[in-house]
């Protein structure tokens, strides 16, 4: 959240508290803290959305909603040919070239490739500086699968695609690759965590999503709704379906705040890290959030549209995401500080980051020029892994 609209609702919740005493104060609370019920408009996404809900136990994790409204048969990505494509090929196709050839590597992995520009770019500039690039791409959005093999097959380089899937696990690894993502891990959905409490502390619960004759609510998640997902929540300790465990202890949250807890980009991030060799390389492009300020009480984390806003990039009303569900492009960008200390935890020795133009001008040697209209953009470059076959991770308070 930016200095500039904290200090907005900071300023507009003080004066609705002297003008208007509690009432208005109370008024401002529900506003915000309030557990969300509207009516969805597209009306094939509701019913495929309550349809999921019945197949659930009647309720969805915030994340299997997203992914819904994100990839469902009526969601964003079935009507929409923008998929989040970005600047990056105008200048990143040389610079990865480049570390291709000077860290000897000849295969990438990118996650999230889109239609797969940047992968031809990155290809065809590195042949011209004499090396050959082997791509795999994982692709959600099976849609592209086929877009990206015939975008290989138009350029003559159908012999650099060795495999394009949906999944890391169907990918065949054999030997230390780059691993790309860029502009990939903010849109793997979160998970919402609240603090029902009546005093600060760490989260106690998670808010799912329920849909029943097209009207979506917001419900609390507590110890016994989390069970049947085989999910825990204990003591600021989360614990996903695939066993992995989460420190969020350190989240000192207020009453009825929420929290947008990046726990599957994370835990996507380390499946990459445990699959592929350890003297590989991983190269992160991504907007991140600066860190909090101790006093925040707005909800932390929110979600973004990315083509709502050119000029000013802001967290988007969950009530009209909600209502307007399908017709979004929803990304989840991550506080820089979680991630920085992530990759140390991950294990890797080496971590360099810099403004993501700056970092790619670097590696190709060549001129650069600040793009407008841009969040804070970072790229990171991760080597020497020496992770630990460990499922419990430590996710600090931004």
């Amino acid at each position: 959240m930016s200095f500039q609209k904290f200090l907005h609702d900071y300023i507009s919740y003080k004066l609705s508290s002297l003008v208007a005493g509690r009432k208005n104060y109370d008024a401002w609370k529900k506003r915000n803290y309030s557990l969300k019920s509207v009516e969805i408009k597209n009306k094939k996404l509701a019913e495929e959305l309550e349809a999921a809900c019945k197949e659930k136990e009647s309720f969805l994790t915030y994340s299997e909603f997203i992914n819904i409204d994100q990839f469902g048969q009526h969601g964003y990505h079935s009507v929409n040919k923008n998929f989040g494509a970005t600047a990056n090929c105008a200048y990143w196709p040389k610079a990865l070239a480049a570390l291709c050839k000077d860290k000897n590597y000849s295969e990438v992995i990118e996650v999230g490739p889109g239609d797969g520009s940047l992968a031809v770019n990155l290809i065809k500039a590195a042949k011209k500086i004499g090396c050959n690039v082997l791509w795999s791409g994982v692709e959600k959005n099976s849609r592209l699968h086929d877009v990206i093999v015939k975008r290989f097959k138009k350029e003559g380089i159908s012999k650099n695609l060795r495999q394009i899937s949906s999944s890391i696990k169907e990918i065949k690894i054999n030997s230390p690759c780059i691993v790309l993502f860029a502009y990939s891990l903010d849109s793997i959905p979160p998970e919402i965590f609240i603090n029902t409490r009546k005093e600060i502390s760490f989260p106690n619960a998670l808010i799912g999503i329920s849909v029943k004759n097209r009207i979506l609510r917001e419900i609390v998640l507590d110890k016994k709704l989390l069970y049947r997902r085989n999910i825990e929540l204990d003591n600021g300790i989360y614990k996903d379906n695939n066993g992995k465990y989460f420190d969020i202890s350190g989240w000192q949250m207020h009453s009825g705040q929420r929290a947008y807890v990046p726990v599957h980009a994370i835990s996507t991030f380390i499946d990459y890290v445990r699959r592929v060799p350890c003297e590989s390389l991983f190269v992160v492009i991504d907007e991140h959030r600066p860190s909090l300020f101790r006093w925040e009480t707005g909800h932390l984390g929110l979600p973004k549209d990315l083509y709502a806003h050119t000029k000013d990039i802001i967290d988007i009303d969950l009530e009209d995401a909600y209502e307007n569900a399908g017709k979004n492009l929803l990304y989840f960008p991550m506080y820089f500080d979680i991630f920085l200390k992530l990759l140390k935890e991950f294990g890797f020795r080496s971590v360099k980051y810099e403004n993501e133009q700056r970092l790619a001008k670097n590696l190709r040697s060549g001129s650069w020029s600040e793009l407008k209209g841009l969040c804070a953009t970072y790229a990171f470059i991760a080597s020497e892994n020496s992770m630990k076959s460990v499922d419990n991770f430590r996710i600090a308070c931004p």
